[in-house]
């Protein structure tokens, strides 16, 4: 049986209700980075993105500026069609790279 290679994906986290960018795996764990709509999360400034990666929504989109890491059943559907504009990729990689 041949396991199945992950791909880096957008998906609605159901704990806290907010997407997330699902980065790596671990076990029965995914790291991921969190996207809201707010300025600031638990008194940290997050990370403005130049272009919302919802297609459907104009609105202005932040990350977080720390990588997350969760259970994979917290994770839902993924988001069909969603993307990060070139210029926000390094931003996402320099989160990515985290030690977590």
């Amino acid at each position: 049986m041949t396991k199945k290679k992950f791909r880096e994906s957008f998906r609605k986290n159901n704990k806290n209700k907010h997407p997330a960018y699902v980065v790596g795996e671990k076990d029965d764990s995914y790291n991921y980075v969190g996207i809201t709509h707010s300025e600031t999360t638990n008194s940290k400034r997050n990370k403005k993105l130049s272009k919302n990666p919802n297609p459907d929504d104009k609105r202005t989109a932040y990350v977080l500026p720390e990588l997350q890491q969760d259970k994979k059943n917290v994770f839902g559907r993924r988001y069909k069609n969603w993307t990060f504009d070139k210029k926000d990729k390094k931003l996402i990689d320099s989160i990515k790279n985290q030690k977590k």
